[in-house]
């Protein structure tokens, strides 16, 4: 994972760009479903208190219900015209990302499902907040 600034709407700003065994989540997706999808902006992703990605409470529903949680968004920043969760696990060892599923229609997408140290994974939460690449 990364952050990098994209003109995201009218204004650049910060969002995350995830990347899975050097490819990239936009790009793994687009194969796999026949869709579009775009980064989340890092503010909605790395709200204080509340990482998207682990079991922080999330900021908002529209960032994910239950063990679903956004991973990737509509062109205008928003899921409620497209975009992709996934559904997470964290244990003491692993994190994994299974059943991606279309937003806002809930169609499953044969991608994944991907598993990560935790340790690794926590790290790499860790560089995206504090913006180190």
């Amino acid at each position: 994972m990364r952050t990098q600034d994209e003109a995201y709407g009218p204004d650049a700003v910060d969002v995350v760009e995830i990347y899975i065994n050097g490819s990239a989540l936009t790009d793994l997706w687009s194969r796999a479903s026949g869709e579009g999808g775009r980064w989340m902006r890092a503010a909605d992703a790395l709200w204080p208190g509340r990482r998207l990605w682990t079991t922080d409470p999330l900021p908002n529903g529209e960032l994910g219900d239950g063990d679903r949680r956004t991973v990737l968004v509509c062109v205008d920043g928003l899921t409620s015209c497209g975009g992709a969760t996934a559904k997470f696990r964290l244990d003491d060892h692993t994190a994994q990302w299974s059943d991606f599923s279309t937003v806002p229609e809930g169609k499953i997408v044969a991608l994944g499902p991907f598993t990560f140290d935790r340790h690794l994974y926590d790290q790499a939460m860790g560089r995206v907040e504090r913006g180190i690449p």
